[in-house]
Formats: C-alpha cells, sequence, structure tokens
C-alpha cells in the first residue's frame, strides 16, 4: 500500500486560465541510468500530467470523479521512458495543467458549482530509480510555480475555450519560462500554497481509465436554414471534435454540440442550461493549428461550427469526432439475421459507453450527468453482460457506502452526491425510495453473479 506525503498545491493568484503547476529539476548525478521511474499524480479537478515535454498518457479527466469529501483517487503511471532522453545531471520539467472537472466546476442544472473545493489544486509525486539502486523523489511543495495557460475557460457542462494566441511550450522545457499576453488575458505566473484536503483519503486508483475510443468522421456537411453550417457525425456519442484550421489571428471558431436538430437547426433546447460550446482562436500562422479541448465532454450527434473560414468539403477533411469514456473490456456481444435489432443492440452499447465516464451516470448531454442509482440498479445486469464493470462499478460502490454512512443510512438519488449541496435541487431529506435505494443491494448483486 501506497503512503503519500506530497500536498496539493494552487496558485497563489487568480491566473485567469487553467493553471499550468510546473517544477524543473535536474536528476541526481554518480548513479548510473534511469531504470524506472513512476508518477502519481491526483487534483481537486482534473489534471493533464507532461514529463520530459510530452504528455505522460491517453487518459483524460484524471483523477475522476469521486465523492471527494473522503476520497480522491491517485493514478499511476509509468514514465521510464519519459526520462531516457535526460542525462544523469540533466535537467528536466515536470509540469502539471489543471481544469475545473468535477470538484471545482459547476453540476447540476442548479447554475452552482465548486462544492468540493474554491480553488483547483494539483498533487504529484515522481520516483525515480537509478541503475545502483538509488532513488530521487520529486513532489508537489513551494518550490513549484504557476503559470498562465491557453486554456482560458473550461466546465465540463459548459465547454472549454483555447486561445493559440497564448499557446507556449516553454512550460515544457528547462529554461526559461515565456507567458504570451493578448487582448485581455494577461499572461501571469505566480508562487503556490499547499492545499489542505482535511481527512480526506489518498486512494489508489483500481477503474480503468477514461480515454479515447474512437474517431468518427462526419457523415454529412450542410446549410441549416438560418445560414448555420451544421455536422451530422451518423451516431449518437460522447467526446468532442478535433479540429485542424488555418486562418488570420484571432479567428474564433465556435463549436455547439447537441443530439438532436430541431426545426432543421441545432436543438440545444434539452440541454437547458448547459452550453456545450467550445471556441478555438487562431494564432495566425501559415502552419495549420490543431484544436483539442480535453477539460470538457459533450453527448452530441451534431454540431454547429461557426467562423470557419474555408469551405465545407475542407471542414470535412479538418474536423473528426473523438468518443471518449471510460475503457471497459468487452465481454459480451450479440447478433442476428434481423438488421433493425441489430441496430437497437448497438445503440444499447452505445448509450452505455456514454454513460461510463468515471461514474455511471443518466445522461450526457445536459446540466446533470450525475450518477444516479436508480438508473445502474435497473441497467447493471446488461452493463454487466457487455462489458466486464467489476472494478469501475466496485469503485462506484465505495462512494454508495461513504453517502449512506453520511445519511443516516439512506442510499441517495445520485452517487456522489452533489445534490445535498444546491439548494436549486432541493429534494428535500431523501427517504430510502425503491429502485434508487435498491442499488445498494441490486448493484453489488448483479457483480456477485
Amino acid at each position: 500500500m501506497t503512503t503519500w506525503t506530497a500536498p496539493f498545491i494552487a496558485a497563489d493568484t487568480d491566473l485567469g486560465s487553467a493553471p499550468i503547476l510546473r517544477r524543473e529539476f535536474t536528476l541526481d548525478d554518480d548513479h548510473g541510468a534511469v531504470t524506472a521511474a513512476t508518477l502519481d499524480v491526483s487534483a481537486l479537478g482534473v489534471v493533464e500530467a507532461w514529463l520530459g515535454g510530452q504528455r505522460v498518457s491517453d487518459h483524460l479527466l484524471e483523477p475522476g470523479w469521486t465523492s471527494y469529501e473522503w476520497r480522491i483517487r491517485v493514478v499511476s503511471h509509468d514514465v521510464t521512458a519519459h526520462l531516457a532522453d535526460t542525462a544523469a545531471g540533466g535537467a528536466a520539467v515536470l509540469a502539471l495543467v489543471v481544469g475545473n472537472g468535477w470538484a471545482a466546476g459547476r453540476l447540476a442544472w442548479g447554475g452552482g458549482g465548486g462544492w468540493y473545493t474554491d480553488e483547483r489544486a494539483g498533487f504529484a509525486e515522481l520516483r525515480i530509480t537509478f541503475a545502483d539502486g538509488h532513488e530521487q523523489h520529486i513532489a508537489t511543495d513551494t518550490d513549484w510555480q504557476a503559470l498562465s495557460s491557453a486554456v482560458t475557460a473550461d466546465q465540463l457542462y459548459d465547454g472549454q475555450d483555447i486561445d493559440a494566441r497564448l499557446r507556449d511550450g516553454s512550460f515544457l522545457t528547462p529554461g526559461e519560462v515565456t507567458v504570451p499576453s493578448v487582448d485581455g488575458h494577461q499572461g501571469r505566473t505566480s508562487t503556490v500554497h499547499t492545499v489542505d484536503i482535511g481527512e480526506r483519503e489518498l486512494v489508489a486508483d483500481t477503474v480503468p481509465p477514461v480515454r479515447p475510443l474512437a474517431e468518427i468522421a462526419p457523415v454529412a456537411i450542410w446549410t441549416s436554414p438560418s445560414g448555420a453550417t451544421l455536422l451530422d457525425f451518423g451516431v449518437n456519442l460522447v467526446g468532442w471534435l478535433r479540429v485542424t484550421a488555418t486562418g488570420p489571428a484571432g479567428t474564433v471558431l465556435t463549436l455547439q454540440h447537441a443530439e438532436v436538430l430541431e426545426r432543421d437547426e441545432l436543438g440545444t433546447r434539452p440541454l437547458r442550461t448547459a452550453k456545450a460550446t467550445d471556441r478555438f482562436t487562431l494564432r495566425g500562422d501559415d502552419e495549420p493549428e490543431t484544436f483539442e479541448p480535453r477539460f470538457t465532454f459533450h453527448g452530441f450527434r451534431y454540431a454547429q461550427v461557426d467562423g470557419w473560414p474555408g469551405t465545407h468539403d475542407e471542414l470535412r477533411a479538418a474536423v473528426t469526432a473523438v468518443q471518449v469514456g471510460s475503457d471497459l473490456t468487452r465481454t459480451g456481444t450479440f447478433v442476428s439475421s434481423h438488421e433493425l435489432l441489430n441496430t437497437f443492440h448497438d445503440n444499447v452499447v452505445r448509450g452505455m459507453q456514454g454513460n461510463f465516464l468515471s461514474v455511471p451516470t443518466d445522461c450526457p448531454q445536459r446540466d446533470e450527468r450525475l450518477g444516479w442509482t436508480g438508473d445502474i440498479a435497473a441497467f447493471a445486469p446488461t452493463a454487466s453482460y457487455l462489458f466486464d464493470t467489476r472494478t469501475f462499478l466496485a469503485d462506484w460502490l465505495r462512494d454508495v457506502w461513504l453517502e449512506q454512512q453520511h445519511a443516516d443510512g439512506v442510499i441517495p438519488f445520485v452517487v456522489p452526491d452533489v445534490l445535498k449541496y444546491s439548494p436549486a435541487e432541493d429534494f428535500g431529506t431523501p427517504d430510502a425510495t425503491a429502485v434508487w435505494s435498491d442499488a445498494g443491494v441490486w448493484v453489488p448483486w448483479t457483480l456477485y453473479q
């Protein structure tokens, strides 16, 4: 069992963007080559780790959503290869980019958020082993620095804004760091402070990671009656659009997502208050720029793209839908001679993949996306036929138990239970309720069977 001792850290000032937490360090000398290196990361928020100039993994939205009041996952990565090109005595950089995620972002349909923390914070412990057995530890502390980033806004429901004019890769490499400024976004640096997580327990991550599952090309692009450019990807999916563009500096591409059309326009009414909109601002170089929001996700089949500087054919070649979700192992399949029945089964699989994203949720598109206990109580047998759900649901059941212990033995309507914090979603004091409360028996019984 790993015991972590490093503190969580956060920027001392508001950087106006997703903060970059950065530490430059030097590999210990006279101990031979690096033979192993492990990086453990977590966040109050969601974190993307970089080491040796590269992303540590393709995992997304780490450490995922738990009942943060009592436990926070820590995710371990083998990063030996990321230090392979760093000689003994040489310098390297460990960096964390921290988004709002579930801990610091808004949740549920009342418009509120930050139920678990009022500042996003990152955590890291890097353990390096050398040929002679010597170990070197690098961990988050107050010697780190914080920098502003090109991610000028991020919310799970509302989307992500990326300004390529603020992009600068110098934070990934040793030496002086450049922090660009443009159009009201002032590049900033800051010292950091430690964040007290109280009695929260750090637990080793045991669930399949959220990661890219597929890439889907648009099947149609057309102009709506209002003149908007619409894309159809042919299937409902959960994720985002990756787009590559070239255009004048300051050009803003606005990408809005929805599951349906309404009166031949993008049907955003079912989203309620969720904006489901990503905005990308071009740097203006002659070289193509690629944008991919990784601190949000959308449930959609259709998308509207405003500000595209080229033709429909150029847009078709430039955009890809990236499907994401918890990467569960497929265990059950079904096929018949009836194509409509096969399509129905495929829709069930897609529906599950879209709703098994860190926790088992009810929907991936509107301002909800909560772990409704009644939904998974009814769906657990199907889920456990289609995919290996053991570690995924077992981890979620730990939060069910924790929430129950703090609610006079009653299993709440959603787990993790954010509804208890938001007056806009006040259901009164929950009582034991058929189906919802039955999740405490039905889900573990399904896993047992």
